[in-house]
């Protein structure tokens, strides 16, 4: 079954480069109303939290990606004020509509099933490289669960973020259904510990909390954008994001290329919707700037969950997929791109462990050229270019 979330519809308006001194043309796609709005500029200009920005109070402020977050009380007087200025970029609301991409099977709670990393040739390419701590993994997701036998003590896992609660313990927890906890071992759990599954590569981990609470709540766009920023400043090589959906945010794609352009390799979730020519934001903006996954089985099917696309790069397992979940010792099986997602990560990470001068366009042509072709010759919207191949993209 599908996992849902809430999603709140967001109200967008664009303000375009005034044609002259004085005036901006915006586009109003729905009601507005009072509440968090994001204002985008051109230049950043000298405001800090607490100063008042057209009326709205300045809630927080964002310089390298030069947006700012405003509480507004009164709309009328905040659009008004801000037609008037030529340095606003965009308008867009603060909503918290992202959700998490997995289909649980929570009666697999300690099954010890390890298809997928025979599937791939995982094996053989352990051979080569177990993955090093020189490579970061910038890992957004719902936290993780760091007294786990997998990650307990452990020099090579870093403090990180919490961006839902605002703090630096990005503790996973059962809202989630551990899910960040689970994602995280199939990226790098510890390979060779007689303890649980092996993950794919022995990197470095920056835990990312965008979600949490009860209902596995997603973070406002603010913290969003601020998350995705944080993988960039914190020198991540590669950034694991098994989520997705939610209306398309300036902000928050900024943030993507911000942390691209510092060198980040972003893999994301094509998403579980079960639909064709669907994926959504905020990867498809910015899919030649993204790893774009897909779900296989056993089989080598595609999941019958999957989101499809020409945005597709490539395809993992993702059906079934036991791993590091819950307590200092709790495993349990989950389905979804999410799952399929981490093994892209951690295959990235191998390769940039041989490969430390590798970026994007490297990385990516190296994972495309050596998958399994799936489905049409060629690259196609269910597998992308095929499933992944460990044993052949490792050399």
């Amino acid at each position: 079954m599908k996992l849902a979330f809430s999603i709140a519809i967001a109200t967008l308006f664009v303000l375009a480069p005034a044609a002259s001194a004085n005036l901006v043309d915006v586009a109003i796609t729905a009601p507005a109303a009072p509440g968090a709005y994001i204002v985008g500029f051109h230049e950043m200009p000298d405001l800090t939290v607490g100063d008042s920005y057209n009326g709205a109070e300045i809630t927080s402020t964002t310089p390298d990606l030069r947006f700012i977050t405003v509480n507004v009380e009164n709309f009328a007087t905040f659009q008004a004020a801000s037609l008037l200025d030529e340095n606003v970029r965009y308008i867009e609301t603060d909503v918290s509509d992202h959700k998490l991409h997995f289909v649980p099977n929570d009666y697999y709670w300690s099954h010890s099933s390890n298809w997928a990393f025979n599937k791939i040739g995982a094996p053989t390419a352990w051979d080569k490289t177990l993955g090093t701590t020189a490579v970061k993994n910038g890992h957004v997701d719902s936290g993780l669960n760091k007294g786990h036998e997998e990650y307990a003590g452990q020099s090579r896992v870093l403090g990180g973020w919490d961006f839902y609660s605002g703090d630096n313990n990005p503790d996973d927890g059962r809202g989630c259904s551990w899910h960040g906890t689970h994602t995280t071992g199939s990226a790098a759990a510890t390979i060779n510990n007689g303890k649980g599954f092996p993950g794919m590569a022995q990197m470095q981990i920056l835990p990312v909390k965008i979600f949490g609470g009860g209902g596995c709540l997603a973070a406002s766009v603010t913290n969003l954008a601020n998350a995705l920023k944080y993988v960039g400043d914190q020198g991540a090589h590669v950034s694991s994001n098994s989520w997705g959906g939610g209306s398309y945010s300036t902000a928050i794609n900024d943030a993507i290329i911000y942390s691209f352009n510092k060198g980040v390799i972003f893999v994301a979730a094509a998403g579980n919707s079960d639909c064709t020519n669907c994926i959504g934001n905020p990867w498809k903006p910015v899919a030649d700037k993204v790893i774009i996954v897909t779900a296989t089985d056993v089989n080598d099917n595609g999941a019958s969950f999957n989101s499809e696309g020409p945005e597709v790069d490539i395809s993992a397992p993702g059906v079934d997929i036991g791993q590091s979940t819950s307590g200092t010792n709790g495993y349990h099986i989950m389905s979804g791109t999410s799952m399929a997602t981490p093994h892209v990560t951690g295959l990235v990470g191998l390769i940039k462990t041989l490969n430390p001068s590798y970026g994007y366009s490297q990385i990516d042509n190296r994972i495309k050229s050596t998958a399994v072709d799936l489905g049409p010759a060629g690259h196609d919207s269910t597998f992308g270019y095929g499933r992944i191949n460990a044993a052949a993209a490792v050399y």
